[in-house]
């Protein structure tokens, strides 16, 4: 019995932690440049080298290429910009496996988004 009642209390303690600490709604709003700036800034100070600063530099060309708002040639510039920090890397084929296909595909974008600049200007 005394078992039961010492898990009970643990229970409603945990409990009570939980319901105190403030809830804070998600962001729903999309990123945008900003965003991965900040993301690419904050992750290169921890750890210049890790796989993560690649990831979000494939993320943000890839949103640059898709996504973003704003003056295309400025976009397809600064996609051009992190893909080849990406490419420059040697570490992207080892890090992670879809890195380089990522970077390819995304490279292979760039000519492709600048021809519908063209056309729609």
């Amino acid at each position: 019995m005394t078992a039961r009642l010492l898990l009970f209390c643990a229970v409603i303690s945990l409990l009570a932690c939980a319901c105190s600490v403030p809830w804070q709604q998600a962001s729903t709003s999309a990123p945008g440049t900003s965003d991965f700036e900040a993301s690419i800034a904050r992750l290169g100070r921890t750890d210049p080298g890790s796989p993560a600063v690649l990831s979000a530099q494939l993320a943000y060309a890839d949103f640059l290429l898709s996504e973003a708002a704003g003056p295309c040639a400025e976009r397809l510039e600064r996609a051009q910009e992190e893909l080849l920090s990406v490419e420059a890397s040697p570490k992207v084929r080892v890090m992670f496996p879809d890195g380089w296909d990522r970077a390819t595909a995304c490279t292979s974008r760039v000519p492709l988004a600048a021809e519908r600049t063209a056309i729609t200007s």
